[in-house]
């Protein structure tokens, strides 16, 4: 299903073709309710659908459940003069995602034409009446489009993916009022931020579709170079959400020449953007929670999202607490969670095969251990066997053991089964300030050497399983400061060099492949690194404080002309946002949404520093990763 521009629409014509493509019926006028296997018993959805704030008389409707490998007509309506309408339908047993297409109609005695489709993911209960317009049309499309099968038109996913992006669509539009959510239009987002003025003008960009010819000029707005005209604003919005730098001035020149004068369009949306952004990309800040600097950040099955805070509110002395939210952004389990030894949290925050929580306590020269639920697994003063010394990256091999680097005594801890009472400490082999750690398919442990030492070389060394050194300390140019790295699927190893400016790619066998890559001058400073279902790089910059994604090793995943090792992401800026600050980590998680981390906050050096404040979201913009991640990642 995941794909950067791999799959296009057939000539079903995307969601107009749902049906058809779904369960084989002659028709799409259909009024009775079509009934599926395993129904619970009968509902009813009632609600409106509205075009730029008026509503839509005579528009055709359709309720799809949404579920893992398929979708399925649940049933039809066509709206009355107000535009409202009522579905009854049967409710399947298993409770799948539902989502509202309309299309066509008249609004204020003009057709509003077919091509012109909108949506509303409204969940798995719908309650009260729901409103689909340009807004809801666009925060499903932005929240979903990983899950899009364009071949069919079709959402659907497996759990808790698709079921944790259906509830993110509704932190961007309201699927009930049709209007903004309060998460947009309120601090840290609303005002402080351009997601607000992003969200209105995606919406008023549908809007443009009102006639053949306009919604012409809008396809060919946002197709980009290379890819066939898409032929209905869902695949539009599909359009931009996959390639969200590919076309940045047309469409916004359309909504302005649509905006203007006394027979201006999209009257409903406010405020719009003035000038291109650096992408089509919708980025959602979260502070709640007792944040402060928090360092690394771990996914769990469940797609919640842990990281423990380098400090204590309001200061700089070491932290206390481990934050937890939900995969859309709600603090849960009392964030923040106290005990079990934290102290002074520094880069080591893993989720194990059991769902329970490792932390690596710089300040406390320790390991804390937490439940699935944020329940203290580990004593008063945390694990402290096996020589620990500030230690900051933690990992999980695929044997349950734990790996922990000892940034203040150059060594390495392994604690077997994830057994604090037999741990081993490993030195030599190069093995220098470590400080990043990941787990390559085969076991083997690759750490990063001489973090945080702008002016020393630094190395990477790998270690097999049993604990022995594999070859000698890779050294290369551009090794210089290395922080993350992360290990794709075929196994090339990713290393973000603080102080190199740059990633180096290094093979399975430990050869260095190429130069630096430093993605067109937009990676200034980069700290954490990950890799999507897709193959490609995510790096979290803490210098330019901006989000850098790198083709990876399959080009076919990348846009068109783009190959392994070139940026993604716009050249010299990378994706940016008024509410990052100086990011530490970066993960994906199993919706496909980027989740970077502000661990300082802006204005912030490396000698006076303040915490920084929450997590930032970029909606869906990579290929899903199975979690937790324990090796290279898996799609779902």
């Amino acid at each position: 299903m995941t794909g950067r521009r791999t799959r296009r629409a057939s000539a079903l014509g995307g969601l107009g073709g749902l049906v058809v493509a779904t369960l084989g019926v002659a028709g799409l006028a259909a009024t009775v309710p079509t009934a599926v296997a395993g129904v619970a018993g009968s509902s009813t959805l009632s609600g409106v659908v509205k075009t730029d704030g008026q509503p839509v008389a005579t528009a055709s409707v359709t309720l799809v459940a949404a579920q893992t490998e398929t979708d399925v007509t649940l049933g039809k309506a066509t709206t009355n003069g107000t535009g409202k309408f009522t579905i009854a339908y049967q409710a399947p047993s298993a409770t799948p995602e539902l989502l509202v297409h309309a299309s066509g109609g008249t609004a204020g005695g003009h057709d509003v034409g077919d091509a012109r489709q909108l949506l509303a993911a409204v969940g798995t209960t719908p309650t009260g009446s729901v409103t689909v317009n340009e807004l809801t049309t666009v925060a499903a499309v932005y929240a979903l489009h990983q899950f899009y099968d364009a071949q069919i038109g079709a959402f659907f996913g497996p759990s808790p993916g698709f079921p944790d992006a259906m509830a993110t669509a509704a932190n961007l539009a309201d699927p009930a009022t049709g209007k903004v959510s309060s998460v947009v239009a309120n601090p840290p987002n609303g005002n402080a931020s351009t997601t607000l003025a992003i969200l209105n003008t995606l919406a008023a960009l549908v809007g443009t579709c009102d006639t053949t010819t306009a919604c012409h000029r809008l396809f060919a707005a946002v197709t980009a170079p290379g890819e066939s005209t898409t032929t209905n604003t869902v695949q539009a919005l599909y359009d931009l959400a996959q390639e969200p730098t590919a076309r940045l001035k047309a469409p916004l020149a359309l909504v302005a020449a649509a905006t203007a004068g006394t027979s201006a369009r999209s009257r409903a949306y406010r405020p719009l953007l003035t000038k291109a952004p650096n992408a089509w990309m919708l980025t959602l800040a979260y502070t709640s929670g007792g944040f402060d600097a928090p360092g690394k950040i771990a996914v769990d099955a469940e797609g919640n999202l842990w990281s423990g805070n380098n400090f204590e509110p309001p200061g700089t002395s070491a932290g206390h607490g481990l934050v937890v939210l939900g995969p859309t952004g709600t603090p849960i389990y009392g964030s923040p969670i106290t005990g079990g030894g934290i102290k002074g949290v520094g880069w080591g925050t893993t989720v194990d095969q059991q769902g329970r929580v490792w932390i690596a306590n710089f300040k406390g020269n320790s390991v804390s251990l937490f439940s699935p639920t944020g329940q203290v697994l580990s004593p008063p003063q945390g694990f402290t066997t096996g020589n620990l010394s500030k230690p900051q990256g933690l990992v999980l091999d695929q044997q349950g053991n734990v790996w922990i680097a000892n940034f203040g005594n150059n060594s390495v801890t392994e604690y077997p089964g994830g057994n604090p009472a037999e741990a081993k400490s490993i030195t030599g082999g190069g093995i220098t300030k470590p400080f990043g750690l990941a787990v390559a398919a085969t076991g083997d442990i690759w750490v990063t050497n001489g973090a945080e030492a702008p002016k020393k070389p630094g190395s990477v060394t790998r270690i097999a399983p049993d604990g022995t050194f594999v070859g000698s300390p890779i050294t290369a140019r551009g090794l210089r400061g290395p922080q993350g790295l992360a290990i794709d699927q075929s196994g090339d190893v990713w290393v973000a060099n603080l102080f190199g400016d740059s990633v180096t790619r290094i093979s399975p066998t430990g050869t260095v492949i190429g130069s630096p890559l430093r993605g067109s001058g937009s990676i200034g400073g980069p700290w954490g690194i990950a890799v999507d279902g897709n193959g490609n790089v995510w790096v979290a910059d803490f210098f330019k404080s901006a989000v850098v994604e790198l083709c990876g090793d399959k080009a076919g995943a990348c846009p068109t002309g783009v190959t392994t090792g070139q940026p993604i992401s716009p050249a010299k800026t990378g994706f940016t946002s008024a509410a990052t600050q100086h990011l530490t980590d970066i993960a994906i998680d199993q919706s496909g949404n980027v989740w970077a981390v502000n661990n300082f906050s802006s204005g912030s050096s490396l000698k006076h520093y303040v915490g920084g404040d929450g997590f930032i979201e970029l909606v869906g913009e990579a290929a899903p990763v199975v979690a937790p991640q324990i090796g290279p990642p898996r799609q779902p």
